[in-house]
């Protein structure tokens, strides 16, 4: 839901670090719950609004035990609309970068990987393997050669990657993580994984690895990661706002 806090602590520092860089195109994907609703409107900003009925019955087949309120299926939506973007970047409104966000788009701007995003892991321990996939989906999608795993809180997608995402017969009935995962390592596409800025609150307790256990710090400590001006934090929550005044 798009409301004024949201608006505040994460889509202002956002558009107000790349309002005026004429490299980059900003748009706000807003998914509608119900047909019924209102499009979501904001002055001077372009924002397309989706019907979640229609997106979750077009994109049906890539349903898996979650709702039709992923990510990428209106990203797909949104490049059919404009193909004439060479990359697309995607951030969920969970994301929180300490540091300007032309930083981050600046440091990437020459880099030509089909995708930059926080993590990519080839094998997985059970249950989400591939072997758990193929005998779930009854089909043998995945192989031990051609799984992937991303993680894609925040990430950059080539128009390329996009293309044979939605045109590939590996078009899998799987939530959005496997898929593109795996399409990229199918098709050998590049990728890179943003180590050097990413932090993860939902992850392991290892800092040092720039990652750290959600519920395994203080607010004092998050603080101090808040300090750090060159980590990405994901996720950034309505409980943590109060620690940005």
């Amino acid at each position: 839901n798009f409301n004024e806090e949201l608006k505040k602590y994460i889509f202002d520092p956002l558009y107000n670090d790349i309002k005026n860089n004429d490299k980059y195109d900003f748009y706000i994907l807003y998914n509608k719950p119900k047909k019924s609703d209102k499009d979501l409107h904001l002055d001077g900003i372009n924002v397309i609004s989706f019907d979640n009925e229609y997106i979750f019955e077009k994109y049906k087949h890539l349903y898996f035990g979650r709702d039709a309120y992923n990510t990428f299926y209106m990203i797909y939506e949104f490049y059919l609309l404009h193909k004439e973007y060479d990359y697309y970047w995607t951030i969920e409104d969970d994301v929180y970068f300490t540091r300007k966000w032309n930083d981050l788009f600046n440091y990437y701007e020459n880099t030509t990987y089909d995708l930059i995003c926080t993590h990519y892991y080839t094998s997985i321990s059970y249950p989400w393997n591939y072997q758990y996939l193929n005998d779930t989906l009854q089909k043998p999608y995945f192989t031990k050669k051609t799984f992937g795993l991303t993680f894609l809180p925040i990430a950059r997608l080539s128009n390329n990657l996009i293309n044979t995402i939605i045109t590939s017969d590996l078009y899998y009935n799987v939530f959005q993580e496997i898929q593109v995962g795996s399409i990229v390592r199918r098709y050998n596409l590049s990728i890179d994984i943003m180590e050097k800025f990413h932090l993860d609150l939902s992850e392991s307790n290892d800092i040092n690895r720039g990652s750290c256990s959600w519920g395994g710090y203080e607010n004092n400590m998050i603080t101090l990661f808040l300090e750090n001006k060159n980590i990405i934090i994901h996720p950034f929550k309505r409980k943590h706002y109060k620690l940005l005044n």
